[in-house]
């Protein structure tokens, strides 16, 4: 049985590690090995350790050693094939070697000296950057374990793990199960005669058993002849032939995170003598493993395993395996059988015997299937055929000696030998990677050897490319520790260097020339002959090759080359999470506890949903040979080909099979198969440098098979052009924006964020047959969110910004042009020494994009279109010592100087008008007035004057006064004008630079804005508040993701955060001012622990002050506002939570509509209405900002007398001739009512064209209370029962709204109250 030979191969490895000892030698420097000569230099060890930027490298600090990242160390097979001279010094120096990459104290290898002029005396000498880097990567990589991270650990293996396999009673139920099913010699000796019949010793071929009504799971291939092939059953000829394999018989099996099952995988052989040397053809073998399974599962013992169910699962080799899952017992029974082991799942796998099949016919570079035309044709010979290297390597893992191999327990148990953590970080592993909502690496993607995948990948971690030839090989290999979490981040440091292509990744046998002897010879058992690695690099060429210590599997074959640079990625990340500045929690919750949303992964999502007449045209040429279903061959060719066509426009992208078909039940009838088309998923992480790259170069015109070659792979999209350096090339151009639908629609012209998916849809198109109409793009669909309707945006701008693809540029433009003119003012008493932007639309971050307003005839347009937006500018003028102490006296000094500033603009033709403007709601003493500039390009701005010593004299004002308390409604004289003149320029300052050094941020906070507007909470949260809510994403240290490259992961991210953000508990710290140096060095950005102390402690204090949140619910922290008071005073606890139960309900809608159907982002916009207590209804003909609004009424655009701008009639009456600039009037209402009723309601609207107002009722004005003067809101009495003598009143409510409609005459239509149904 399996587990004896296990405990006899445990007793080796410990005799002969005990008898021969290991003495590590710590040299101070070590000879490099020279790179193998047919080898690449990214091969070498030595690659990783080079720096280019010499000793500039590392900081004070050290924290910039893991900048690098992306130069993870590469993991190749190099050294075998090399193994020359004594075998004790080999391994000494493959000691030495491995113990400096895995970690160990003593120095990493270094490069030999080229020269050497003369000799010195032995000294102390100085570290070089290639030695510092690797000693810091060595101290990073095998750094202890903290207590944080052993404490969750621990308490999250449980819910991993099952009982030990040797207390477990599942081994001797296999044994049992093996006795019965070997003593099967006749129907009479079956323990159950209702189950077992005579019949299953008679020939019966699968339509036969399915005329009986047995379900027969479905064999690919066997249509035609071989469904009504007779085939014989007879039962294991010994108890050997089953066999425990699989991750249970090494304690290493994981239990599913929401079932709590886990698997105990048997093995059982088919008799050799039902099999023949030519099974080995598909689907001969199949097929006869299927008739096996079938009738097998109708003979199973129940006494032996008790009251089961029965159901067949597709297995990663061949065809089905056969679950058995055992019933709940009945209350007071007795447990039987599998009963006795909760969760365990025993899946049955059926296996050949060995030398049943030729060991030449079954290497990776024969055929083992024969395309339909051939079948029965002699004329053409099998060596003509193309070789099916996966079907090959699935094959030699379906050879029972091959998976009980010495060779493959050699390395489990050797390596759980070497390291006790050996199966509790294959757990880790697994759920890092394929846990419930996690990365998405199932067992469907993980080719010929299913979850074993993950097996093998720790044990090449802990093995390296020491030798396998004793077990005292592994006395000295390990990764610095035994703790699971350390040897799970070196298989993550494994998986993020390995080199798949070319060469590959195995393990070192010892033995040169592979190929030549058989290896792991042992006395009584059958060695295993390996094919030559040539073999495998040949049949496995550009694809990717991992090879087992028997070296006849390739355990990456039936993997996609895309998925595992998916799985790179996915691990560097993960590695940058590790050894950022971000606490332990919030480490250990991004790597294996937080859920991992494809809305939030992905920057692009793409859905295919793939006709069945593509599968059919697929299964009908040579492509499927290699593979086992027509949806299997078409991923590959779609892997293939998309691989090609994004190049490095992506940094990895991950396609989605569907997932298996669940299980056959054993009894009932079959599942019908689905009519319906296959659903495909397609996930891009973007590279934001390249993504949006307009053409693709392919190869010169002189090269004509080149150009040929990718005139074919590009049909009719390559075209020859030329270049500005005089090359002519071969090239592919994306900006025709016709083939984008949606961006079509909404006139939205060239977008190089779609480009990606439309690369995307071209390929599945031209290349694969997929029509456009079955691709639905994800990234870009939100993109009309961010525009007004294509007719006004003709009807109202001089020019279309969005049509043009201009953007922004527009507005910058006339803020420099009106910069220049400002300091170019010469008769002024003090000349402007510097302008500074402070408004959204000039940091990119506006919801819509500033576009220049058709004035001429301005009035004739329709009121709902007439709001012209106003850009922030600060000027500081010249210094003075003539400036009044006096704030008072100081305003107007200011207004006097902008009244200069305008008569000197307006003397310049490029200025229409300049109006000075002063705020009637503003203190004496605070900054009142502004000068208003309206351009000839058609925008305008508002311009203010800095004064630095305002600062000082509020300070004092504030020292003779008192300083406000944290609870104040209102920010103080000196909390505004820093808030304007000091916060508001340094945060412009700071999001134009994240802007440019992250492309997607601006789209990200656009549809932030727009969510908040479209929810009707826009009006509590100021632009500089949402801005650093999303900064925060791009900026995070305990990301589970790098930085989002679309507009729209970037969204999902944000509304995720906000979703989960415990605002009332913790305050957000985003490294606004810092994150630059940090990006720069390849390090993730980090707030400054000082700084974060000190907010923490300002953030406690706050809400003990204020414990009920009326302000600052949001405390958003940056380097320069450490304490958070910057912003977010008009953000209550009301609103806050308002947001998050959006958020949580946005991003359940997100993730649902985007995996399941077509995204209708409309309704993640569309806000629910009765929630509130009353609502005002808006005219939409009289707001002049409706048409921001995101649905704006077309007869509001089309008003009876101020003529249509829809149908493109402007023409009006000549109502008024001035233009307002900044006007508002709904905003102006709603400030009035808040004003006049302090404290009675809460109103919530959309500041951008909303037509609604939603309010709710303060509850303290709801309740009876004694009737005084002042109360502040219209009363009404209530009768006391128990104090008839005391009058009391309650808020009238009815008078209130009414009294509210009769304020917003003109503007209001309606205000309605909602009843609600308690």
């Amino acid at each position: 049985m399996g587990s004896k030979r296990r405990a006899d191969a445990t007793n080796k490895l410990e005799s002969e590690s005990t008898s021969k000892k290991y003495k590590h030698s710590q040299p101070t420097r070590a000879k490099q090995p020279q790179p193998h000569p047919d080898s690449n230099s990214d091969d070498n060890h030595s690659d990783y350790y080079h720096s280019e930027d010499g000793d500039d490298f590392i900081g004070d600090d050290g924290q910039d050693l893991m900048a690098g990242l992306e130069h993870t160390q590469d993991y190749t097979d190099d050294d075998e094939g090399d193994d020359e001279g004594d075998d004790s010094r080999e391994s000494e120096a493959e000691q030495v070697s491995d113990h400096a990459s895995m970690g160990a104290a003593s120095p990493p290898p270094q490069p030999q000296l080229q020269q050497e002029t003369k000799k010195k005396a032995p000294k102390p000498a100085n570290l070089s950057p290639d030695e510092l880097r690797a000693l810091a990567f060595a101290q990073l990589t095998a750094a202890p374990v903290s207590s944080i991270f052993s404490t969750k650990v621990a308490a999250l293996l449980p819910t991993l793990s099952h009982p030990p396999a040797e207390t477990s009673p599942i081994q001797p139920l296999v044994q049992s199960l093996a006795q019965r099913l070997v003593s099967l010699s006749s129907a009479s000796q079956a323990h159950d005669k209702k189950k077992s019949n005579s019949s299953w010793k008679k020939a019966t071929s699968l339509a036969q058993l399915r005329k009986r009504g047995v379900v027969v799971p479905p064999v690919q291939g066997s249509e035609q002849k071989w469904d009504e092939l007779e085939l014989s059953w007879a039962p294991p000829a010994s108890v050997e032939d089953v066999q425990l394999v699989g991750n249970w018989a090494w304690d290493a099996a994981t239990r599913n995170s929401k079932t709590g099952e886990y698997i105990v995988q048997v093995a059982i052989a088919i008799p050799s003598t039902l099999l023949q040397p030519k099974d080995y053809l598909s689907p001969r073998f199949a097929l006869k493993t299927t008739h096996y399974l079938t009738t097998l599962a109708s003979i199973l013992p129940s006494d032996v395993l008790g009251p089961t169910t029965l159901a067949y699962t597709p297995h990663s080799t061949q065809g089905y395996s056969l679950d058995i899952r055992s019933l709940a017992p009945t209350a007071g029974a007795e447990k039987i059988g599998l009963q006795k082991t909760k969760g365990a799942v025993l899946r049955l796998v059926v296996v050949a015997p060995s030398t049943v099949f030729p060991h030449n016919k079954i290497s990776p570079s024969s055929n083992l299937s024969r395309p339909s035309t051939t079948i029965t044709s002699t004329s053409t010979s099998p060596t003509l055929l193309p070789a099916t290297p996966i079907r090959s390597s699935a094959l030699n893992l379906s050879l029972l000696p091959t998976l009980v191999s010495h060779a493959n327990l050699h390395v489990f148990l050797a390596s759980s030998h070497s390291n006790k953590a050996f199966t509790t970080a294959i757990r880790l592993i697994q759920l890092w990677a394929s846990g419930f909502e996690k990365r998405g690496f199932h067992t469907s993607l993980l080719g010929v050897t299913g979850d074993n995948w993950w097996t093998w990948c720790v044990a090449r971690a802990v093995v390296g490319t020491a030798p396998l030839r004793s077990a005292a090989g592994f006395a000295g290999v390990g990764v610095g520790g035994s703790d699971a979490w350390v040897l799970w981040r070196k298989t993550l440091e494994f998986l993020a260097g390995a080199k798949w292509v070319g060469d590959g990744v195995g393990f070192n046998t010892g033995k040169k020339g592979r190929g030549k002897k058989a290896i792991f010879e042992e006395e009584g058992e059958e060695s295993i002959k390996p094919y030559e690695r040539e073999e495998f690099r040949k049949a496995f060429e550009g694809k990717p090759l991992f090879i087992d210590p028997t070296g006849t599997v390739n355990l990456a074959a039936g993997i996609e080359l895309s998925t595992l640079e998916m799985l790179r990625h996915e691990a560097r990340v993960t590695m940058a999470l590790l050894v950022s500045d971000a606490s332990d929690e919030l480490k250990f919750a991004g790597a294996l506890v937080k859920p991992l949303r494809d809305a939030e992964r992905f920057d692009n999502y793409i859905r295919v949903v793939i006709p069945p007449s593509v599968l059919a045209a697929t299964s009908s040429t040579t492509s499927p040979l290699d593979h086992e279903t027509p949806i299997s061959a078409f991923i590959a060719g779609v892997c293939s080909s998309l691989r090609r066509a994004l190049g490095n426009r992506v940094k990895a992208f991950h396609v989605r099979p569907p997932p298996h078909s669940t299980s056959i039940p054993a009894q009932g009838s079959a599942a019908s198969s689905s009519t319906d088309g296959t659903v495909l998923a397609i996930g891009l992480i973007l590279d934001a440098a390249e993504a949006g790259r307009l053409v693709d170069q392919g190869p010169s015109a002189e090269d004509e098979a080149a150009c040929a070659e990718f005139r074919t792979f590009w049909g009719p999209k390559s075209e020859l052009r030329r270049f500005k350096d005089g090359s002519i090339v071969e090239s592919v151009v994306w900006d025709d924006p016709a083939d984008s639908l949606d961006h079509k629609a909404y006139g939205l012209g060239q977008h190089r964020s779609a480009i990606a998916g439309r690369i995307v849809r071209y390929i599945l198109e031209t290349r694969h047959a997929v029509p456009k109409d079955c691709v639905t793009v994800f990234a870009g669909s939100m993109d009309h969110l961010l525009v007004e309707p294509e007719a006004v945006r003709r009807a109202i701008y001089l020019q279309d910004p969005v049509q043009s693809g201009r953007g922004f540029a527009t507005v910058v433009e006339a803020y420099d042009a009106l910069a220049r003119d400002l300091t170019g003012l010469a008769d002024l008493p003090l000349t402007v020494s510097a302008v500074q932007p402070s408004s959204s639309g000039l940091r990119y971050s506006s919801i819509l994009t500033p576009s220049p307003r058709r004035l001429k005839n301005f009035e004739r347009f329709p009121n709902s279109t007439k709001f012209i937006d106003v850009h922030d500018v600060v000027v500081t003028l010249e210094g003075s010592g003539r400036w009044p102490d006096d704030l008072e006296g100081i305003q107007k000094i200011k207004a006097a100087f902008l009244s200069k500033i305008g008569e000197g603009l307006s003397q310049l033709h490029t200025i229409i008008a300049a109006t000075i403007s002063f705020d009637t709601d503003a203190r004496p003493i605070d900054d009142n007035v502004s000068l208003e500039v309206l351009t000839a390009s058609g925008f305008a701005f508002r311009v203010r004057i800095s004064y630095e010593r305002s600062i000082a004299l509020l300070e004092l004002r504030e020292a003779n006064v008192g300083v406000p308390p944290l609870t104040s409604p209102t920010d103080s004289p000196l909390q505004l004008y820093n808030q304007r003149f000091v916060h508001t320029p340094r945060h412009h300052a700071a999001i134009s630079t994240l802007q440019h050094h992250y492309s997607a941020y601006s789209t990200t906070v656009r549809l932030f804005k727009r969510w908040l507007s479209a929810h009707m909470v826009s009006s509590s949260f100021p632009d500089a508040l949402a801005e650093l809510v999303c900064a925060s994403v791009f900026l995070d240290p305990a990301s589970t993701f790098d930085p989002p490259a679309s507009g729209a992961a970037g969204f999902a991210r944000t509304i995720a955060f906000l979703a989960n953000w415990k605002w009332k508990d913790e305050p957000l710290h985003v490294a606004l001012y810092t994150f630059y140096n940090a990006t720069t060095s390849g390090r993730r950005p980090a707030f400054p622990h000082p700084a974060k102390e000190k907010s923490k402690a300002a953030f406690e204090a706050r809400r003990l002050a204020d414990p009920t949140v009326n302000s600052f619910a949001w405390i958003v922290c940056t380097e320069e506002d450490q304490e958070g008071h910057a912003w977010g005073r008009s953000v209550n606890k009301i609103v806050a939570s308002r947001v998050r139960s959006l958020a949580k309900a946005t991003i359940v809608a997100f993730e649902n509509q985007l995996v399941s159907d077509k995204v209708l982002v409309e309704n993640l916009f569309t806000t629910p209405l009765t929630d509130y207590s009353f609502l005002i209804h808006i005219d939409p003909s009289v707001n002049p900002r409706h048409f921001e609004n995101l649905n704006p009424d077309s007869s509001a655009l089309s008003s009876r007398s101020h003529g249509s701008v829809v149908a493109g009639n402007v023409m009006g009456h000549d109502d008024d001739s001035t233009i307002l600039l900044g006007w508002d009037p709904v905003s102006e209402f709603i400030r009035e009512a808040e004003a006049l009723y302090p404290s009675t309601f809460l109103l919530f609207y959309s500041q951008e064209g909303g037509s609604t107002i939603g309010g709710i009722w303060n509850p303290s004005t709801e309740s009876a209370r004694p009737w005084k003067i002042g109360l502040g809101f219209p009363c009404a009495p209530v009768t006391d029962e128990d104090k008839a003598d005391k009058t009391k009143v309650s808020l009238d409510k009815a008078a209130t709204l009414r009294a509210l409609e009769r304020l917003g005459k003109g503007l209001v239509i309606k205000v309605e109250q909602i009843s609600h149904q308690s």
